[in-house]
């Protein structure tokens, strides 16, 4: 919980996969991965005006928004964290829970300062 006492901007690497449109104001959702030890999942939920959404589609112009990598600047308003799963593990000899710390889910609700676009980005 660092990030929220903080107030300092951090940055978020990802690919946009959704933009909603919420009365004046949009969402846009940025789904990233770390590839460490564990592979940890991250979803930004990144609130933004016109301006900045109009910025954002010059930016991406006739590509396709999915595959483009981009570098977010934004400010951290909340952050939740999805659990690891519960599942069963069937093992020959007995049958047991086992959690799977593989694939957390943190998710941050944020405002975005700024955007910068990655060329080449494979």
């Amino acid at each position: 919980m660092e990030i929220l006492n903080d107030k300092r901007p951090i940055r978020f690497h990802g690919k946009i996969v959704d933009i909603v449109r919420n009365e004046n104001n949009y969402t846009i959702f940025v789904y990233g991965r770390n590839f460490n030890v564990f592979s940890n999942r991250y979803l930004a939920e990144i609130r933004i005006d016109s301006s900045m959404l109009k910025r954002l589609e010059n930016s991406i112009g006739s590509n396709n928004i999915t595959r483009d990598k981009f570098c977010f600047i934004i400010n951290v308003v909340d952050i939740k964290f999805g659990y690891p799963r519960l599942f069963l593990d069937k093992n020959e000899e007995e049958l047991s829970l086992t959690y799977d710390y593989k694939q957390t889910l943190t998710l941050f609700k944020s405002n975005m300062i700024d955007f910068y676009q990655y060329k080449n980005y494979e």
